[in-house]
């Protein structure tokens, strides 16, 4: 099993990607981070996703888990 994090998953790309993730069969998303959505559950923004999983946004700061993969879906000028 490939544990994988989620940096910016409150937006359209995390929305797919947390698709793709959450339906594979050797994936666990162990954290999805949002600074506006913190403590909101993923189903909320992402209805799409609410009958799979009852993760909800952390902020970048609270991430506390070590994980295999790091994906961020981050806007570019966040990035730079």
């Amino acid at each position: 099993m490939i544990t994988v994090g989620i940096i910016g998953g409150s937006g359209y790309a995390g929305g797919e990607l947390l698709r793709l993730l959450f339906f594979h069969p050797k994936v666990k998303v162990e954290f999805v981070t949002s600074e506006k959505y913190q403590k909101i559950p993923i189903g909320f923004i992402h209805p799409n996703l609410r009958v799979k999983n009852d993760l909800k946004f952390i902020s970048l700061n609270e991430v506390k888990k070590k994980v295999d993969v790091v994906f961020f879906a981050l806007p570019i000028d966040r990035l730079i």
